[in-house]
């Protein structure tokens, strides 16, 4: 496990907190400071992969792709917030990520707080590549483990 890749984890979410003027580790998905401080952190030829639940499932390749992916939520949610209850380093130098996620529905004003869970590849300082899970149970499979 590499220390040095749960810190780039860790960094994305702090700086993107502090940018939007939050407490703790979050990103605010809507707040357009907040993301321009998550893109600096990606990698040019980041591949993005949706969970495959979600209709807009798909690999998102290239930082510009990952941005139109995330812009397409501000047409739809009024709030889109992520918080990092968890950063846990992987033997394989992946880093799993558990969040809390709050949303509401720009039309219908609905919340839903769900519980994901995503795994960071990075490289060079970079996030080279993301897996999005919206169940935590799927990413703990992915990466071998159970909750």
């Amino acid at each position: 496990m590499s220390q040095e890749n749960v810190e780039i984890v860790r960094q994305v979410f702090a700086e993107a907190s502090r940018h939007a003027d939050r407490t703790g580790p979050v990103v605010d998905a809507l707040d357009h400071d907040s993301m321009a401080v998550v893109y600096e952190f990606l990698d040019p030829q980041i591949e993005f992969h949706t969970d495959p639940r979600l209709p807009e499932a798909g690999i998102y390749r290239g930082v510009e792709a990952v941005r139109a992916y995330w812009g397409q939520f501000g047409e739809s949610f009024d709030e889109f917030i992520f918080e990092a209850e968890d950063i846990i380093g992987l033997e394989d130098g992946r880093v799993l990520v558990l969040m809390r996620l709050l949303s509401r529905g720009k039309d219908s004003g609905a919340r839903v707080e769900a519980r994901p869970g995503w795994i960071y590849t990075t490289r060079d300082g970079l996030v080279i590549q993301i897996d999005a899970f919206v169940d935590r149970a799927d990413a703990f499979e992915a990466v071998g483990l159970s909750e």
